[in-house]
């Protein structure tokens, strides 16, 4: 059938004196990829929503899926919830410790210098961290390009 419509075509008339070998090889490895891989229906689902696979289906009532029972105590969980947020902020704080001075002066910047080395070790935490994560995304971004998941 191939070879008829190849025979009919007007480019292909008008190119028999010219050879274009990229072109035999092509058609002859998508025909032979044609003739080795055959499909075949199949009705069982593939990927459902409830990770169970109907083996027979014979209404649409067997498709339909059945409603989630609402929480009534939704309240009582959100409150609780609330509750341990709040007690795991208590336990992660950190516990600053007030140095007493007679000069009040000298304790106030005490305090500020305190706060600002706080302030510096923070931010250099922040830095290094998302610099982690943007290597991490440039080295999965680069094996996914070395793979040829991804294209430039």
């Amino acid at each position: 059938m191939s070879k008829q419509l190849l025979q009919n075509n007007i480019f292909y008339q008008q190119s028999k004196n010219k050879s274009n070998p990229d072109v035999l090889v092509k058609k002859s490895t998508t025909e032979r990829s044609r003739n080795e891989n055959i499909f075949k229906k199949n009705n069982v689902v593939y990927n459902s929503i409830t990770n169970q696979t109907l083996t027979d289906i014979k209404t649409q009532k067997d498709l339909e899926l059945s409603k989630d029972i609402p929480l009534s105590n939704i309240e009582k969980i959100l409150a609780d919830k609330a509750k341990e947020r709040q007690d795991q902020e208590i336990l992660c704080k950190p516990i600053k410790q007030k140095i007493v001075m007679e000069n009040k002066s000298i304790e106030s910047t005490q305090i500020f210098t305190d706060l600002k080395k706080d302030l510096n070790d923070y931010t250099n935490k922040q830095n290094i961290e998302i610099q982690t994560n943007k290597n991490k995304y440039e080295n999965i971004m680069i094996n996914l390009k070395n793979l040829g998941i991804i294209k430039n």
